[in-house]
């Protein structure tokens, strides 16, 4: 066998994987793909052995319940979902590391398109992400809109998957008060976290009036009202613990509920969200007493020194209070998904626990709503 026959080039390496020669070049930068390739002579070539066993899921160098140490993230900044320009295909295969944000986010995107009647498929293999997507329900939810949601079942039959314990599976809320039976599961995680039982389950209550919240403003009909809550514990690194929650629903989304509010009506869409977490802003009349929920949350980070992702429609804003740059706290990410929908995620971990005020929370939101406004006044 000679040398060259080891090493596959761009075109074969793509033909390989299904996917065009744009996304091959993107998932070089963003996934392991880039650690398979050498330089032969003046042209690009990937290890055919090491790329075979990439596509049977084999070198998948982090597991699904491990975050390496260093700047956490919520998912998905890692490993790109990546989407042909024609968008309707969903390409799975080179994602290796999901976390309960970027699942929720993947279901509520091909909801979203099956309800526009918009026919998706998706590209699965047998790495550990699909195989811990079947294992959280997440394909039973999808299998509901066949033929609209596409894919090879085939390919996961099977699998072994062994998950960790800390890891709770997708349930769905259609109903008010339906939260109840999550908060129980999240108030564990907190307390295996090292939070005391009081924080673990004002955290669990806030999630669950965020859920609540999310079916009170949805502007579809009761039948079609949808709320989904995941969570998984992960370690980081050696001694260190986190908590990941992924909340989302197929609503309108937040800065289209909040402009129905003739107060808000003239917002920006970007603006509606910053705001949004400010205390006493809410869709409803101030009579009302509403918009507290998303302050506290925030207060919370704060406190924790963590990490809030939130996506409404396409606009994706990230507050991480980890950084110490305060100019960097709060940034627009590139949209991971765009769909009619409300996604969170909320990162926690397990140091020192100090819950700052709502008036703390408004005050960091002023400034940051004023920094953005004169971002775009230059």
């Amino acid at each position: 066998m000679s040398k060259e026959s080891e090493y596959l080039s761009v075109t074969e390496v793509a033909k390989m994987l299904g996917i065009s020669i744009p996304t091959l070049r993107m998932m070089r930068k963003t996934t392991t793909l880039g650690k398979f390739e050498t330089l032969i002579g003046k042209r690009v070539k990937f290890s055919k052995k090491a790329i075979e066993e990439y596509l049977q899921g084999k070198n998948d160098e982090v597991t699904s319940w491990v975050i390496p140490t260093g700047q956490l993230e919520i998912i998905s900044t890692k490993d790109t979902i990546n989407l042909e320009a024609k968008k309707n295909i969903v390409d799975l295969r080179g994602v290796h590391y999901i976390d309960p944000y970027g699942t929720l986010s993947l279901l509520v995107y091909l909801i979203s398109r099956s309800r526009e009647s918009k026919k998706t498929q998706l590209l699965i293999n047998t790495s550990e992400a699909c195989k811990k997507l079947r294992h959280v329900g997440f394909f039973n939810y999808i299998d509901q809109f066949a033929p609209l949601v596409e894919y090879n079942k085939k390919i996961l039959e099977g699998e072994k998957y062994f998950p960790p314990d800390s890891l709770l599976s997708i349930t769905i809320l259609r109903r008010k008060g339906e939260e109840r039976r999550v908060i129980e599961q999240l108030n564990t995680l907190f307390i295996q976290q090292g939070f005391s039982d009081e924080i673990g389950g004002y955290i669990g209550w806030l999630i669950g009036e965020l859920a609540d919240n999310s079916l009170t403003h949805d502007g579809n009909l009761l039948k079609n009202k949808m709320c989904f809550i995941q969570a998984q514990r992960y370690s980081v690194g050696e001694n260190s613990k986190c908590v990941v929650i992924g909340v989302a629903d197929v609503g309108q989304g937040i800065h289209k509920s909040l402009k129905q509010n003739p107060k808000y009506s003239n917002l920006s869409d970007h603006m509606a969200i910053l705001n949004a977490f400010k205390q006493n802003v809410s869709s409803w009349d101030d009579e009302y007493k509403r918009g507290k929920g998303l302050t506290d949350i925030l207060s919370i980070a704060m406190g924790n020194k963590s990490l809030v992702r939130v996506s409404s429609g396409n606009i994706d804003f990230k507050f991480d209070f980890q950084i110490t740059d305060k100019a960097k706290i709060t940034r627009i990410e590139p949209p991971l998904l765009d769909a009619q929908s409300t996604r969170f995620g909320f990162l926690y971990i397990d140091h020192q626990f100090n819950k700052n005020t709502r008036e703390e929370a408004d005050n960091f939101l002023t400034k940051e709503i004023n920094r953005y406004e004169n971002i775009n006044d230059e």
